[in-house]
């Protein structure tokens, strides 16, 4: 079984959850509301994300309607163990891990909203420059290129104002010191870095014309000269408009960005960071194993939340005990401690810039990594002011995943009481067929009269049978959706109310 990790924007996640109205906070269209079960609900795009962005098990991954039907019953199910989780006062309500890790989501979650609704939301295209950059980007160009990080030659290139093909080879050999100059040919859906992309297909450019110098991260730089191009016309309507909508989506989330950056710039103005270096080397040394060991940083990986299972131990608990009062950093004079670091640690995972990185670039990045984190600390804090803590969706997300976490502690915890945990990671059919499906039968006897379903959103559902799991970069929470559980294999829907279309 191949599984592919798809990455995708955080607006594309929340454009899924709910629509926008333009006067009031975004509300769940109750239109789009596949489930109910008490005051829980299941909408259609929840469903589908559930479906498609993590891998299903082998008894439900088709586009049947029974397999249809068996993931709307295990959605339910997980519904209704996370009630029986709540009614029996599972442990797992007061482990501080777990209430940390759902604020976490929470305010993550009130961040892309931040993002979405003071500038995604307004970004306007106009005809004209969809048109222009939609021309422009049929084009596949053939270029010199070669990149530096010397600051002093970026400096010079751009005092020259304008640069012609002798400076631009002159730099290259007399600078850089190279044998012969790059060469590349480069389309649209070839280039990852947004300058990039908006630099060379703002405008057409004619042969032997310079692009750049660009900055492509904070020490590195990219300059083209122009070869020649090719222009590919899309062969039919449906080519064309798959293109436009690529450009369309390009220009406004790159629009977006640059008009969302001047609003974190006035969010932090004034604000400097300031590390007690003594403390930083301390606490740099004590969780370098975390970020620099491949085979603990893959573990780490596939934390905090062991998705399908359990929550992973706090990886930091007693690191910073003897230095937990000392202040890690000043900022607007005020020092932080490493015990409010830690305390925001525990609820934003840190995440560093670079993928990637040498160990002797490890102390740069933790730096910008916790920089980061003040960032979206202060980002937060003027969410709540304005209230995004209340916004439906987000909260139904921290719904999803407290009630996922909930639902495969209760499972396991039966299962415990039978001691067939074990026997459950060996054939977990069995056990479904035994335990599982009799229990979740046990649960919408008792709470029939509490669920409604809609069966004409479930029928017209279309589902993908590539398994994906879906990853939104860049987040102290990447993991889109929770994993696919393990609850039921029951595929009727022979209970409940039939809701109203």
């Amino acid at each position: 079984m191949i599984i592919r990790k798809i990455v995708v924007s955080t607006l594309f996640v929340i454009g899924v959850i709910t629509t926008c109205c333009s006067k009031k906070f975004p509300e769940i269209s109750q239109d789009s509301i596949i489930a109910r079960i008490g005051n829980r609900v299941i909408t259609k795009n929840e469903f589908i994300r559930r479906a498609e962005y993590t891998p299903r098990p082998a008894y439900c991954r088709g586009d049947y309607y029974i397999h249809k039907k068996i993931i709307l019953n295990t959605l339910i199910a997980e519904k209704l163990y996370a009630i029986e989780a709540e009614k029996s006062k599972s442990p797992l309500l007061t482990n501080s891990n777990f209430n940390n890790y759902l604020t976490g989501r929470k305010e993550q979650a009130m961040r892309q909203w931040h993002y979405y609704l003071l500038s995604y939301s307004r970004i306007k295209l106009t005809k004209e420059e969809l048109n222009d950059f939609y021309e422009n980007s049929l084009r596949k160009y053939k270029l010199n290129y070669y990149t530096f990080t010397d600051t002093a030659v970026f400096n010079e290139l751009i005092g020259y104002g304008t640069i012609n093909n002798e400076i631009f080879e002159r730099v290259f050999y007399d600078h850089l010191r190279g044998d012969s100059i790059p060469y590349m040919e480069l389309e649209l859906n070839m280039v990852t870095d947004p300058d990039v992309i908006f630099k060379i297909y703002s405008r057409k450019y004619n042969k032997g014309e310079i692009i750049g110098p660009i900055r492509i991260s904070y020490r590195s730089f990219i300059i083209f000269r122009v070869m020649g191009w090719t222009t590919t016309i899309p062969i039919d309507e449906r080519s064309r408009a798959a293109h436009m909508q690529e450009v369309e989506r390009f220009l406004k989330l790159y629009k977006a960005d640059k008009h969302y950056s001047q609003i974190v710039k006035r969010i932090m103005q004034g604000k400097r960071i300031e590390f007690n270096r003594d403390i930083f080397l301390t606490i740099a040394q004590r969780v370098s194993d975390l970020y620099l060991n491949i085979d603990k940083k893959s573990e780490l990986n596939r934390a905090l939340w062991d998705l399908e299972v359990k929550a992973a131990p706090d990886s930091i608990q007693g690191l910073f005990d003897d230095i937990i009062d000392e202040p890690l950093f000043n900022i607007d004079n005020r020092a932080w401690t490493v015990k409010e670091f830690k305390e925001l640690l525990e609820k934003h995972p840190l995440v560093f810039r670079k993928r990637r990185f040498k160990n002797s670039e490890y102390l740069e990045q933790l730096k910008y990594a916790i920089v980061d984190l003040v960032r979206d600390y202060y980002i937060t804090q003027d969410a709540y002011r304005r209230g995004y803590d209340r916004i439906e969706s987000v909260n139904h997300n921290v719904q999803m995943w407290k009630d996922n976490l909930l639902a495969i502690d209760q499972r396991n915890r039966i299962l415990n009481k039978k001691n067939l945990l074990d026997d459950f990671k060996q054939d977990y059919i069995s056990i479904i067929d035994t335990v599982l499906n009799p229990y979740f039968l046990s649960l919408i006897k008792k709470y029939e009269n509490e669920i409604e379903i809609n069966t004409y959103i479930l029928e017209n559902i279309k589902l993908t049978r590539v398994d994906m799991s879906v990853l939104q970069t860049g987040l102290p929470y990447p993991v889109v959706v929770p994993n696919f559980p393990v609850l039921t294999t029951y595929n009727r829907l022979d209970y409940g109310k039939k809701m109203a279309n």
